[in-house]
C-alpha cells in the first residue's frame, strides 16, 4: 500500500505506511526491499524531501495496527 501511495504522489501517506510496516517487522527479502526502495520509496523520498519523509515515517511507526490498516485502505485522492 505504501508503494501504491507513493506512485499516486501521496508521499506523506506512503512514508507513514512504510513506517508502520517497518514497525511491525520485515518488509520482505532483500531483493524485494531493494526493488521497492529503488522504484517507489527512493523517488518518493526525493519528491517529499528527506526530512519530511523521515518525520512521516516516524509518525507511521507510532500508529496502532488499526490506524495503519485504516490509512492503507483509505482511497487515494482523485486527481
Amino acid at each position: 500500500m505504501a508503494a501504491i501511495a507513493s506512485r499516486h504522489n501521496e508521499q506523506d501517506r506512503a512514508a507513514r505506511l512504510l513506517g508502520a510496516a517497518i514497525a511491525t517487522g520485515t518488509l520482505g527479502d532483500a531483493d524485494v526491499t531493494a526493488r521497492l526502495e529503488r522504484d517507489f520509496f527512493g523517488p518518493g523520498r526525493e519528491r517529499h524531501g528527506d526530512r519530511r519523509w523521515s518525520e512521516d515515517e516516524t509518525a507511521g511507526a507510532e500508529l496502532s495496527l488499526t490506524e495503519a490498516i485504516e490509512l492503507g485502505l483509505r482511497a487515494p485522492a482523485i486527481r
